[in-house]
């Protein structure tokens, strides 16, 4: 057994290719391919499977009948992993305004403030706008729009070799580490939303592909994970910018208040063995314990 941790090696191939092929029409399809392979990465301790405890039996202590005694559950290595992926999808963006000529073309990037901008962007050049101005008019119509985007990821490999000498565990076909039940090969990802004078709204939608965890040998021991979808919405309002902009009362100005439902029809996953029936460490409220979050939050920045 190692003695601590050793440091991963990654390495990845990354190809990727982005078409807009509509002029004056910010509609953008894309497709990237992604393969990596990591040497001795650095994972917290796995569900104890017979296959885990095949790999490190010095994690595991038994008395004389065999009983499970201890488990050392500290982080360790495994020997490598590998993963493909593929992910393609479309993205439209649509200004709620006219926009002059010099912008019609400019990219678009949203910060909650100059500061957040200036340390995502480093070395770039800000202009301030005149309240009033062409400029600025431009750049709120540019600010708002219309969007929506569809992406699908499509898993090709993710495999994991335990320790040097062993077969790979096989994440896409029967093989887990965790209680999540392996990888889900096909994973889609939907958003739309609307922005306009300091109101918005955004919703989120994920769909997962069902997947399974193999047994010992013994097909009674096979658990099948259902697919599984949830939707996020998310509404928020920057009062200033709706109620008077730079002549807004003092005491409204950067304030942002916002109102989320996370899991927004208290979905849950659904795990059934061989008869249908769910294990009791797979009950849809152990895997899941929050299901539907309501939050609110004001902000007030100074």
């Amino acid at each position: 057994m190692r003695l601590g941790q050793l440091a991963d090696d990654r390495h990845v191939v990354r190809l990727g290719l982005n078409v807009r092929p509509l002029a004056r029409t910010d509609l953008t399809l894309s497709l990237d391919y992604v393969a990596t392979r990591i040497d001795d990465p650095i994972a917290a301790f796995p569900i104890v499977t017979p296959q885990i405890e095949a790999a490190f039996p010095d994690r595991f202590t038994r008395d004389g009948e065999g009983r499970l005694q201890q488990i050392d559950g500290r982080p360790l290595n495994f020997a490598e992993s590998r993963q493909e992926q593929v992910r393609w999808g479309v993205n439209f963006t649509r200004p709620l305004g006219p926009v002059p000529q010099a912008m019609q073309n400019a990219r678009t990037f949203v910060f909650a403030s100059e500061a957040e901008a200036r340390r995502a962007l480093p070395g770039a050049v800000f202009a301030r706008a005149e309240p009033g101005s062409a400029m600025a008019r431009g750049a709120a119509n540019l600010t708002s729009r219309v969007f929506a985007s569809l992406y699908h990821n499509w898993n090709l490999e993710d495999a994991i070799t335990l320790r040097g000498g062993l077969p790979a565990l096989d994440l896409l076909d029967g093989g887990a580490v965790d209680f999540a039940g392996g990888r889900r090969r096909h994973e889609i990802e939907f958003q739309a939303g609307a922005f306009q004078r300091g109101l918005g709204v955004r919703v989120t939608a994920t769909w997962r592909s069902g997947t399974d965890i193999h047994g010992s040998g013994d097909t009674a021991d096979d658990l099948r994970f259902g697919d599984f979808a949830t939707v996020t919405l998310n509404l928020f309002a920057n009062p200033a910018e709706r109620f008077g902009g730079s002549a807004a009362p003092g005491w409204l100005k950067g304030t942002r208040a916002t109102i989320g439902v996370a899991n927004l029809f208290n979905t849950r996953p659904r795990v059934r063995d061989r008869t249908g029936a769910t294990p009791l460490s797979y009950q849809p409220a152990y895997l899941d314990p929050l299901g539907r979050v309501v939050s609110v939050n004001l902000r007030k920045v100074f």
